[in-house]
């Protein structure tokens, strides 16, 4: 599964590899409307973010843009990710106002590929989708 730009939310999460997308995509829910299409791709916003007025109205394409950021919003989001996920959305956004979307990508197929099969981990289970394969935290 190749990642792509429309996989990568305003504020910095990859959700090529949410486990929410990944089972969607895969096909591991019993019921079409469960799991995510990812943040972009059901245009409604950010998932995390679903009042924010900026992303809602297309004003900036990822939080960093914004002048209000980070947000008291944005700050739990990180905090959760950091703690839970080791997964920190600070970094991610800095990655990609330096390198671009696509040299995030870049790292990010690198970062989350499964070294067992090449499938892609899950940031949420750290384990791969293809194979079940656990990665060290």
């Amino acid at each position: 599964m190749k990642m792509n730009e429309e996989l990568i939310a305003p504020c910095g999460l990859n959700c090529g590899v949410c486990i929410y997308y990944l089972s969607r995509v895969k096909g591991l829910y019993k019921s079409k409307k469960s799991g995510c299409i990812g943040c972009r791709l059901r245009d409604r916003g950010c998932h995390n973010h679903g009042g924010c007025e900026p992303i809602k109205t297309k004003t900036v394409r990822f939080c960093y843009e914004c002048s209000d950021f980070p947000c008291e919003n944005f700050k739990k989001l990180e905090r959760r990710y950091s703690s839970k996920y080791h997964t920190s959305l600070i970094d991610n956004l800095q990655n990609i106002k330096e390198k671009g979307v696509t040299g995030f990508i870049a790292g990010e197929e690198k970062k989350w590929k499964c070294p067992g099969c090449g499938g892609i981990m899950s940031m949420h289970t750290w384990g791969c989708i293809e194979c079940g394969r656990k990665q060290n935290v």
